[in-house]
């Protein structure tokens, strides 16, 4: 009986030892910011890192906003519009390491691509489903190729550009129920490189 109580003892024990572990584990919030003054968000979407500032799309100001990482407001750039700099609605953004900053507008069914400092540089896209354009395009990432990855989440592919917005490949056409989905995947592999999906020109 005595050795049953010291067995139910122990496993209790390690129970709550590996309770305790998870608790230590799990996310700790750090830092809540955009709430109020210059860098107030209004439907926050995108975030990217890099550099030492975080950037976000802020979709119903029209506007991308950067802040440090600790949450201090530093600048913002964009209104509504179509314009080169405007967005219709600003949704997924992503760095490339190189400085450049590419932002998905949903509302103009492009990507537009600025300096870290927000100056613009150059954009792409139309609406349509041909190479190259776009019907609601959601997220985009820079792959190990350097290339820009953009889900046309409309037309179920996913189509790749250099990043002056030369058109490349497309693929998934008529394959993918949620390009977006296919992209988080894309992104975790080890290499990106066309293995399960052939480009289709």
């Amino acid at each position: 009986m005595a050795r049953r109580l010291s067995w139910i003892s122990t496993l209790v024990l390690a129970v709550i030892l590996e309770g305790l572990a998870a608790a230590a584990d799990a996310p700790q919030l750090i830092a809540s910011f955009g709430k109020t003054g210059p860098g107030a968000l209004a439907a926050p979407y995108g975030v990217a890192l890099g550099d030492g500032f975080v950037y976000v799309s802020d979709q119903f100001h029209y506007r991308i906003v950067k802040f440090t990482q600790d949450g201090q407001f530093v600048s913002a750039w964009g209104s509504q519009g179509s314009g080169p700099g405007q967005f219709g609605q600003t949704i997924g953004l992503a760095l490339d390491g190189l400085g450049r900053l590419f932002v998905v507008d949903y509302g103009n069914s492009r990507v537009e691509s600025f300096t870290t400092d927000g100056a613009f540089v150059t954009q792409w896209g139309s609406s349509g489903g041909g190479p190259g354009q776009f019907s609601a395009p959601r997220r985009l990432m820079v792959d190990q190729t350097g290339l820009v990855q953009v889900t046309d989440f409309g037309n179920n592919r996913i189509e790749a550009f250099t990043r002056d917005g030369v058109f490349r490949y497309q693929w998934g056409l008529g394959q993918l129920d949620d390009p977006r989905a296919s992209l988080k995947v894309r992104t975790a592999a080890s290499t990106l490189r066309r293995k399960a999906a052939p480009p289709i020109e």
